[in-house]
């Protein structure tokens, strides 16, 4: 089992402090916000015209079942993975 804590206010700001200048100096960051931020993203399985297989987002954390993917489609994508 895994448990995980929250850091507490000092080490955030340690953190802030001491390692955030030199990530972003790096160029690690979000970069600019563009466009609809609260857009969330969906996952289609589209062949020719028609939508075989989809999965809209209800949340950030709902992730798609990627067992339910048409059998046809999931066999084919285990072979060739």
């Amino acid at each position: 089992m895994l448990f995980f804590t929250q850091s507490s206010s000092t080490e955030l700001r340690g953190f802030l402090r001491r390692d955030w200048p030199g990530a972003r100096a790096e160029g690690h960051g979000g970069g600019e916000r563009t466009g609809d931020i609260w857009r969330l993203p969906g996952v289609f399985l589209v062949q020719g015209a028609r939508v075989l297989w989809s999965h809209e987002y209800r949340y950030a954390g709902d992730h798609p079942e990627w067992d339910r993917i048409p059998a046809p489609v999931a066999a084919n994508s285990v072979a060739s993975g």
